[in-house]
């Protein structure tokens, strides 16, 4: 049912993510209450939450401010005013009671192969969702249709935010190769 499948700031494995996040602070911040602690912590929800605010706090998350993003909202024709307090609902539904099951979830145990072209593009300052774990899957995911993966230099969790334009044309030069390849099986 899918032509392809398009990951952005993929989740990979939340505690082996939380254990390269704590690494990275620790040596930007040493000093931090956070780093040192061991990763298996951050089972606990409300820890996770405060290591992803620390991050974020020292420019690992989404690399662009909510003030900054509410215009680009405000202007998408595709929402409207009461689509963003279901956005809201849902970014708190996923952070809390989905938690066991957002823990749970792990593409290098779960989605050995891909059946569909695949496409992952990370940001490379997200320690969010940190780009190694990212290029450990895709090395690891058999998908015969093919996989690209793209870092953004410039990015963190949210590279369509932050490079728009690379953001556009990589996801349409993608949608095109997968047009042309289902079209023509035996395109290069």
């Amino acid at each position: 049912d899918y032509a392809g499948y398009i990951g952005t700031g993929q989740q990979v494995d939340t505690l082996r993510g939380a254990a390269l996040a704590l690494d990275w602070l620790g040596g930007i911040a040493p000093g931090s209450a956070l780093a040192g602690m061991d990763p298996q912590a951050f089972r606990d929800h409300d820890l996770y939450v405060r290591l992803m605010q620390e991050v974020e706090a020292q420019g690992g998350g989404m690399n662009v401010s909510l003030l900054s993003m509410l215009p680009r909202a405000l202007a998408a024709p595709e929402y409207r005013l009461p689509d963003y307090r279901r956005w809201l609902d849902g970014a708190n539904r996923g952070s809390g009671p989905m938690w066991a099951e957002y823990l749970a979830r792990d593409p290098l145990a779960d989605v050995p192969a891909m059946p569909v072209p695949m496409l992952l593009i990370s940001g490379a300052s997200d320690w969010n969702t940190p780009v190694p774990l990212a290029r450990e899957w895709f090395g690891t995911v058999e998908a015969p249709e093919g996989k690209w993966m793209e870092v953004f230099d410039a990015s963190g969790h949210a590279p369509f935010l932050t490079e728009t334009d690379r953001f556009v044309e990589t996801v349409r030069s993608f949608a095109a190769e997968t047009v042309r390849s289902r079209l023509r099986p035996d395109a290069p």
